[in-house]
């Protein structure tokens, strides 16, 4: 699970509806904070503005420009 803002969280919401983001206190205070798996197909829309996004799509890309190498041969 990797921390977004609420803003990102809405983005993922707005392409997926039934996404698994958890959300801290639950009550109206400001001291929640927005919790997302580290799903590609979420992590993908928030990739520009979430800094552990980018670097789990980062190392997701390089597995698998490894394994198509591995497989050419």
């Amino acid at each position: 699970m990797i921390s977004i803002t609420k803003a990102e969280s809405e983005r993922v919401r707005e392409v997926f509806p039934r996404a698994e983001i958890v959300r801290t206190c639950i009550q109206k205070s400001k001291r929640h904070h927005y919790y997302l798996p580290e799903a590609e197909k979420y992590l993908r829309l928030i990739v520009d503005s979430n800094y552990a996004a980018a670097s789990i799509c980062k190392q997701i890309d390089k597995e698998r420009e490894r394994n198509k190498r591995r497989y050419r041969h």
